[in-house]
C-alpha cells in the first residue's frame, strides 16, 4: 500500500517512491504567491517591504553638507584616538612578557616599537579618506602624541630590561685609553 501524500508548508509532491522507502521530493519552485501568504504568516513588527523611512533619509546624496563635515570630523577624532586604545593593550602585553630577554619579549617589543613608527610614517594617508573642508589639524596632532607615547611605552621596556644603553658602563668601549704615567716592573733577583 502506498504512503499517504501529505504536503508541508504548501509545496506540492513531484514524486513519490513506493513502498519499499518514504522518501518524498518536493518541487519548491511552483508555490504561488509569497511564502508570506501563502503560510499565513503576518510580517515581523516593525519589518517593511519597501524599506523604513528612516533608511531613506540616511542616504549620502540626501545628506547637507554640514552633515557630512560633521561626519568626517567625528570619523577623524575616532582615528586619532585609536592609537591611545591601542596603547594600553600593548602596555599590558609588554608587562606580560616579563623583565627577560627572551623570543617571546623580543617579538613584542618589535611590535610595540615598529607600530607606532610606521604610524607616524603614515600620519597623511591616516586622514586621506577625510581630506576637503575638515580642519585635520588638532586630530592630525593627537594622532601623531598618541603615536609618541606609545612609542615611549616600547622604549621604556627595552629600558627596563636593559636594551638601551644609559648606564656609564655600556660606553666603555668609547672611552679613551689613559696613558700610564709611570710604569713599575716587578723582578726577583737572584743570590
Amino acid at each position: 500500500m502506498p504512503p499517504k501524500s501529505s504536503t508541508s508548508q504548501g509545496a506540492t509532491p513531484v514524486a513519490e517512491k513506493p513502498a519499499g522507502g518514504r522518501k518524498w521530493v518536493f518541487d519548491f519552485s511552483t508555490s504561488v504567491g509569497s511564502p508570506v501568504q501563502h503560510r499565513n504568516i503576518s510580517e515581523p513588527p516593525g519589518f517593511q517591504k519597501n524599506g523604513s523611512e528612516a533608511n531613506k533619509r540616511l542616504r549620502i546624496d540626501d545628506a547637507k553638507p554640514e552633515d557630512i563635515i560633521s561626519l568626517k570630523l567625528k570619523r577623524a577624532w575616532d582615528i586619532a584616538k585609536s592609537p591611545g586604545k591601542s596603547m594600553m593593550m600593548t602596555a599590558f602585553m609588554l608587562f606580560m612578557s616579563g623583565n627577560t630577554i627572551n623570543i617571546f619579549s623580543i617579538v613584542i617589543i618589535f611590535m610595540a616599537l615598529s607600530t607606532p613608527v610606521s604610524s607616524l610614517f603614515s600620519v597623511s594617508a591616516a586622514f586621506r579618506e577625510m581630506q576637503g573642508n575638515v580642519d585635520l589639524l588638532q586630530p592630525k596632532l593627537v594622532y601623531i602624541l598618541l603615536n609618541l607615547c606609545a612609542l615611549g611605552v616600547g622604549l621604556y621596556k627595552c629600558w627596563s630590561i636593559g636594551l638601551l644603553p644609559t648606564a656609564p658602563s655600556d660606553w666603555v668601549n668609547v672611552l679613551p685609553v689613559k696613558n700610564a704615567i709611570e710604569l713599575c716592573i716587578g723582578a726577583v733577583i737572584p743570590n
